[in-house]
């Protein structure tokens, strides 16, 4: 082989290594854990926006962990839905499983080991089977104590991220949902005024933007 053919060699070779590892960086950024884009989902709420690390005034943009938010800054103020109860559908899975109050409020503390500390709860389950999705919804009295309740919620999912991921904060319209995963499901949760909700998704992932757009537009 020539001196000339063999630096063409190595010069393709550079070239096609730089293609590969090129194209793996955009898929983790625009993929991030498996994670489904939010930006490229079509429809209102959730799908429209650029999905981007959120980053709270005190903390600066691409500081490590979740708890270096600002709780208060996570509240995204009242909800549509305050005071009524759980539609019947979820962008069409029925409702078949549903419960509120203190049954709810106790299911939910079953699942955690301890009590919640909460003032009421409610619980809907929509579909079966293999397409199914769980919202929870804890209210406090105050929007305070819910502040508080949800920083520890980050806290310990940060410390110890063995049933969850740890969590990823999601910036959406200015915003911020978190997003993990466990126990074979997506989770989405947030903060709204004295209630937090979360959202299980078991799914197929061409459907988690409409679903997760009609919940947060709805609850």
């Amino acid at each position: 082989m020539s001196r000339t053919n063999y630096f063409l060699l190595i010069g393709v070779i550079v070239l096609l290594v730089a293609a590969v590892v090129g194209g793996q960086l955009e898929f983790r950024r625009t993929h991030p854990g498996g994670a489904p884009d939010l930006a490229q989902a079509p429809g209102d709420g959730i799908g429209e926006a650029a999905r981007q690390p959120a980053a709270s005034p005190e903390a600066p943009a691409g500081a490590a962990g979740t708890t270096d938010f600002n709780v208060a800054e996570l509240d995204q103020g009242p909800g549509p839905n305050d005071g009524k109860p759980f539609p019947a559908e979820v962008n069409g899975l029925p409702r078949t499983a549903h419960s509120t109050g203190a049954a709810a409020l106790a299911e939910i503390s079953k699942l955690h080991g301890k009590e919640i500390p909460a003032a009421s709860a409610e619980i809907a389950t929509y579909g079966s089977g293999q397409e199914k999705v769980i919202v929870w919804m804890t209210a406090s009295a105050t929007k305070e104590e819910a502040q508080e309740l949800f920083r520890k919620m980050l806290e310990r999912m940060e410390a110890n991220p063995t049933t969850y991921t740890r969590p990823e904060p999601l910036s959406i319209r200015g915003k911020v949902y978190f997003s993990t995963r466990g126990n074979g499901m997506n989770h989405y949760f947030y903060l709204r005024g004295a209630r937090i909700y979360w959202a299980a998704l078991q799914i197929p992932m061409d459907k988690v933007m409409g679903v997760m757009s009609f919940i947060v537009n709805q609850l």
